[in-house]
């Protein structure tokens, strides 16, 4: 048995609908916004929040920021993966690119210019 991710009623292990709210099993709540969101989501489709999984430095398990345990450490969590994350958006951004978006950003604003 376990819980139905929309109602909480009590449902068989392998059902694949809930036999009393008739939700998509395949579903989950968002640990922050508690919507339902795909099972298997990245990231919530409602309140954009990110739901990787990551190593947590108090008691080394793997886990959703929302259900780590060490509530010492979920400090330092979010702010290592924020930096992660902006390491890894620094390096896809690189000076071709910026480059690039300032010479169409100088051309419209001439266009505009010209136009009215």
């Amino acid at each position: 048995m376990k819980s139905c991710p929309a109602c909480g009623e009590n449902i068989k292990s392998d059902a694949l609908k809930c036999k009393f709210c008739e939700a998509d099993l395949n579903l989950r709540k968002c640990p922050w916004c508690a919507e339902l969101i795909d099972k298997d989501a990245k990231r919530c489709r409602y309140c954009k929040t990110f739901l990787a999984k990551i190593r947590c430095d108090g008691c080394s398990e793997l886990a959703e920021i929302a259900e780590m345990r060490c509530g010492d450490c979920i400090e330092k969590m979010v702010a290592a993966e924020v930096e992660k994350r902006l390491g890894e958006l620094k390096k896809s951004m690189d000076l071709k690119n910026w480059l690039i978006l300032a010479i169409l950003v100088a051309l419209a604003a001439f266009a505009l210019n010209q136009i009215f």
